[in-house]
């Protein structure tokens, strides 16, 4: 499974060709890549093949390394070897350190290290292999580390004639080398050395040549391996780990069938073989095994995920027992690094040269074990996270733990959540960043502040309000209103001291409320919510709040309420999202991004509740699958979409996701990638920009009207005016902005000495004004002719994504520190801060209503956000003393009804709260505390209203037009014992066409009624359940009903009430169903519970992957 060395050359066969194809090729270049899939020998085809012959000539110096997180460190490790041969392994790390040091502070230059080198080494050529260059890629390194790094080696390769690098490179990270444009301009004139899969003689030779005259091998095995292994990629690693075990069962010096059959074949050799070494582990032991492997990974962003180097420390040094067992099983390799190669060793004082390391024995151990994959699949988010997290300390570590690198805002409440839910998978130096961070956040003078705002904020809230009724906010279609009533659904009593401990909990919870707010809104309100809950609990009936032992959590959440943009987010794909944008009927959008279902990346259209309405796929797949940017024009009945790809490629599409027409560079197949583009209002005009600065123009028929030389390299934005007469250009790495018209004219350039790379750029609609994004950190307005009006300053990092609202009033900006905000385009006033995204925003763009914004970014996922000035309407509905169970709007949103334990409904006016009706028995002639009303539902076309409840079995339908005064039936008036309900009446609902009311209760049976005959008539009761129903709803196509009850079951009936469907338990610890919600189309349901979990799930009750847990009791 290991690549081969330099000491197997004797037993690597199959590459003869391509290894002296890669001598000729080192001969005569100072930069060769070897490129090609995981598993397909780049590795072993280099020290086992190219090597050995090099180094038989005897004037080669060869030195290779993995960059693994620390590039500088191992690069210049490597060099020490040849550069001071005379030191021992004990001092070659510090002095490798030191040249690390000076080469990425560019004090030192990889091209003057080897002319030293040659210098002492006359008549001597250098080869320097970078195996696995990837790793360079991976998250632990950041982007200017890159940089450097690979400056070093183009200094190198331009400057120096003796001396060559080979790179070994995974084929999918070919879009990641060519995204720096200087190394782009230098691989596109490289002699890349591409490694295919071995045709079928040279796998008979890898079979075959090694065990010849050793072992006999069975007639056919040979035949019957090769058609498992021909034309697969990446299966050498496969072949290789099946020979061996084959080998280890030979019989009587044969390789036999038995055998093949016993490993299970070359496809399931490694997978069988880890998941028997697995199960032979204790409990405990798999356990530990989990923490382990998931901390070998890295999860992939765009890309495969990949192998990872990692630390006795970062595995837990408590798990390095099973770890030994793992490394004696095959499954892992353990060794060994200075403690110079990691950012610790600068700052730690240790008597230890080194640390013991870990690494699964290859990647395609990820890729083939199912276990490992789900895995890896569940910890995505935390490990994307973690991978981040570690680029941080490593600062905060160098700088001596200085208070400067702790972690604030987004950064830390992200790390306090993961901290307090992954405890176990956090290295102890991780905790410890994470721990002082949240301390100083803690600490006495920025508590004191956080309070002082939040008192300021709480100032004008009303302490002694009981009933807080929140109208128009909404998550995953399950109403929040009665979030804020305090009920006495449980009665929990603690002692004074107890209560007064908990109550000091819950007091800082609310406050952490309303700090989270600045980083997530939704998530900062599910925490709200959770935190009143609980205080509900501890509360049991007390109506007092004056009594109450903390108050700040239903201040928090009122505040939430108030405030909160955030409409909606859901993960849009595996990977980063590049582009979204709304459609011209503001009715859904459309993003560029990784696909959910496969590795592609795709466009796909969505609905504003963020269900996917099409895919749209049509760029080339495999490595140059991806969408760089989409962008939409045309009117609302005709969009006009158009996609930039990585293929060298646009395509236009319509609405229903077919494509129109493909647009060609020059009306020929181009490779070179487009980067941005832009469609004209009227969707008459693409205009599309590449990586090397030429823009082409085309018109809607695909006829190419215009190529301009717009920038020196890659450009990143490109921006229409309001009556496409005009446009804007922005360049990467130019630093530039230009504005032109659809003819070719230069109008103006936009530049400042700061700005080194232009990342977004927008026209405001008037064609008067530009907006740019830039890595200085931040945005700027412009007039046309270059003029600087205003500055927006407020991002910590770069500002990638820049864009003026509809009406040229606003301007969105999107950031590398994961936030969105808000400016005044006329005074540069920042309006809104909207928090949220893990990571880079990338795309921010406007509704055409300018009502709505939508946002994405590199942590693939999508959030729409409510510009409304007042998002949230505050009412004060009096009347109640008692717990209200039920509340529901009527359908023209004009009215509200509640319902509760004094068996009185009353109506109030939603815009005044003015009460405007009073039933004191709405569901018995006599008012009583023990006939509670359980339920409320307004008929669809708004002219009756049903209520049913306890100790009553019957429920009554009330006629809404004109006085509000009598009750119109009641259903269950019909007294034989079958038809009316024989216990209390929990749910109720009406058909959408208002001709059905569908009933359900303890007696563990649904009835369905006609409300509007005169005597409530009888259609069906259904069969009796085996619990009791708790939640009815009809579909909106009036063809079915769905129920669900005490135990977590979900059923589905006709309308003549018969079962069609069952859900058995969502799942094993569900418990009473206490909210059913179905989506238009029918297609989704949503379910809440006690316990406080929100799932949504198809109709075959399978749960959607990313649903929603919010642990606060929601009812409905």
């Amino acid at each position: 499974m290991s690549a081969f060395t330099e000491q197997d050359q004797h037993l690597f066969f199959g590459r003869k060709k391509f290894a002296e194809q890669l001598v000729t090729a080192v001969k005569k270049h100072s930069l060769v890549p070897v490129i090609g899939a995981s598993g397909s020998g780049k590795s072993s085809v280099v020290f086992a093949g190219l090597i050995p012959r090099l180094r038989a000539e005897g004037t080669w110096l060869i030195q290779s390394f993995r960059p693994q997180s620390q590039p500088f460190f191992m690069l210049a490790s490597a060099l020490v070897r040849v550069l001071k041969p005379e030191l021992d392994e004990t001092q070659q790390p510090g002095r490798a350190a030191e040249l690390a040091n000076e080469m990425n502070q560019e004090k030192l230059m990889l091209s003057q290290v080897l002319a030293n080198i040659l210098e002492r080494n006359p008549g001597k050529r250098i080869l320097l292999v970078v195996d696995q260059f990837e790793e360079i890629y991976k998250p632990n390194v950041k982007e200017e580390e890159q940089h450097k790094f690979l400056n070093q080696i183009l200094d190198a390769v331009k400057e120096r004639d003796n001396f060559t690098i080979v790179l070994t490179l995974r084929a999918d990270f070919i879009p990641f080398a060519l995204s720096y444009q200087p190394f782009a301009e230098t691989w596109s004139k490289l002699d890349h050395k591409w490694l295919l899969s071995m045709n079928r003689q040279e796998l008979k030779a890898v079979i075959e040549e090694p065990v010849k005259n050793k072992v006999k091998i069975a007639a056919k095995l040979t035949e019957r391996i090769l058609n498992s292994v021909e034309g697969k990629a990446g299966s050498l690693p496969l072949l290789e780990f099946a020979l061996t075990e084959l080998w280890k069962r030979q019989v009587d010096g044969e390789l036999t069938y038995q055998a093949y059959e016993e490993i299970g074949g070359v496809e399931n050799a490694l997978a069988k073989h880890a998941q028997k070494e697995y199960e032979n582990l204790t409990e405990a032991q798999q356990q530990k095994a989990q923490q382990i492997f998931i901390q070998l990974v890295y999860p992939g962003q765009g890309t495969e995920d990949t192998r990872r180097l990692a630390t006795r420390s970062e595995v837990g040094t408590d798990n390095w027992d099973v770890v030994a067992k793992l490394a004696d099983a095959r499954l892992v390799v353990t060794g060994s690094r200075t403690l110079e190669a990691t950012p610790i060793a600068n700052f730690q004082e240790s008597n230890s040269a080194s640390e013991e390391t870990v690494e699964v024995i290859h990647e395609t151990l990820i890729t083939k074990w199912k276990i490992l994959k789900d895995w890896i699949d569940g910890d995505r988010e935390f490990r994307t996270w973690q991978e981040r997290l570690r680029v941080y300390m490593s600062s905060w570590i160098i700088h001596k733990k200085d208070k400067g690198y702790i972690l604030q805002g987004v950064p830390l409440t992200e790390a306090k959540t993961w901290r307090d839910d992954r405890e176990k998978y956090l290295s102890p130096d991780e905790r410890e960043y994470i721990d002082e961070s949240w301390k100083c956040f803690q600490d006495k003078e920025f508590e004191e502040r956080i309070l002082i705002e939040a008192n300021e904020t709480l100032a004008d809230a009303n302490r002694k309000a009981k009933l807080r009724i929140k109208i128009g906010t909404t998550i995953l279609g399950i109403c929040l209103l009665a979030a804020t009533v305090f009920g006495a659904s449980t009665k929990v009593f603690f002692d004074k001291q107890q209560e007064a401990q908990e109550g000091t909990k819950l007091e800082q919870a609310g406050v952490n409320s309303l700090f989270l707010f600045k980083s997530g809104e939704l998530s900062s309100l599910v925490s709200a919510m959770q935190s009143t809950q609980d205080l509900q609990k501890l509360i049991g009936n007390r109506n007092n709040p004056k009594d109450y032992p903390a108050v700040s959590p239903v201040l928090a959440l009122q505040k939430i309420l108030d405030d909160i943009h955030e409409q909606n987010y859901f993960e849009a794909g595996k990977g980063e999202v590049k582009g979204a944008v709304f459609l011209p009927d503001g009715k859904g959008f459309i993003t560029a991004g990784e696909g959910k279902e496969n590795k592609e990346r795709t466009l796909q259209i969505w609905n504003l509740a963020g269900k996917e309405e099409a895919s749209l796929q049509g760029h080339e797949g495999g490595l140059l699958s991806g969408v760089n940017a989409v962008s939409v024009g045309g009117n609302a009945q005709n969009p006009v979409i158009a996609s930039a790809g990585e293929d060298g490629t646009v395509r236009l599409w319509d609405k229903s996701g077919k494509q129109i027409r493909q647009l060609l560079a020059e009306g020929k197949p181009n490779y070179d990638s487009f980067t941005a583009i832009a469609v004209s209002p009227d969707g008459q005009k693409i205009i599309a920009g590449k990586g090397n600065g030429t823009v082409y123009l085309w018109d809607k028929s695909g006829r190419q009207i215009k190529t301009l030389a717009a920038h020196g390299n890659k450009v990143t934005a490109i921006s229409f005016s309001k009556n496409g007469q005009t446009f804007a250009t922005a360049g990467g790495e130019d630093g530039l902005a230009r504005i032109w018209t659809v003819t070719g004219n230069k109008l103006g350039e936009l530049k400042h000495p700061q700005i080194k790379r232009m990342l977004g750029v927008s026209l405001s609609p008037d064609g008067k004004f530009v907006a740019t994004a830039s890595d200085d950190n931040r945005a700027r307005i412009w007039t046309v002719n270059g003029q600087e009006v205003r500055r927006l300053e407020g991002h910590q990092r770069l500002v990638t994504v820049v864009n003026f609202s509809p009406d040229g009033q606003s301007v969105a900006t999107g950031s590398d520190d994961g936030s969105v905000k808000l400016w005044n385009a006329k005074t540069g006033d920042q309006l809104q801060d909207f928090r949220g995204h893990r990571g880079v925003v990338l795309t921010a763009s406007f509704s055409g209503d300018g009502k709505r914004l939508v946002s994405a970014g590199r942590d693939g996922f999508v959030r729409l956000w409510n510009l409304s000035d007042r998002p949230v309407q505050r009412l004060e509905l009096t009347g109640f003393k008692d717990d209200v169970n039920a509340i529901a709007f009527s359908p023209d949103g004009k009215t509200i009804a509640g319902a509760g334990n004094e068996g009185v409904m009353r109506l109030w006016d939603a815009k005044s709260g003015k009460e405007l009706k009073v039933w004191k028995e709405a569901i018995q002639r006599i008012s009583s505390s023990e006939n509670n009303v359980q339920d409320i539902a307004f008929s669809p076309d708004g002219k009756f209203i049903v209520a049913g409840g306890l100790n009553v079995p019957i429920a009554r339908v009330w006629n809404l037009k004109g006085s509000l005064t009598e009750p119109q039936a009641n259903l269950n008036t019909n007294k034989e014992t079958q038809e009316i309900h024989q216990g209390d009446i929990m749910t109720v609902a009406v058909s959408p066409d208002s001709q059905l009311v569908a009933t359900g209760g303890t007696d563990k049976m649904m009835r369905i009624w006609k409300p509007k005959s005169p005597t409530g008539e009888l259609v069906k009761v259904t069969q009796k359940q085996e619990n009791p129903i708790f939640s009815v709803v009809f579909t909106a196509d009036k063809k079915q009903i769905v129920t669900a009850d005490g135990e977590g079951n979900v059923a589905f009936w006709d309308l003549d009430g018969n079962q069609i469907n069952k859900w058995k338990k969502l799942k094993p610890d569900q418990t009473q169903i206490s909210g059913l919600g179905i989506t238009p189309d029918g297609s989704q349901i949503v379910t809440a519970d006690k316990t406080g979990n929100v799932k949504i799930s198809d109709r075959s009750g399978k749960s959607r992957k990313n649903s929603l847990a919010i642990k606060a009791e929601l009812m409905s």
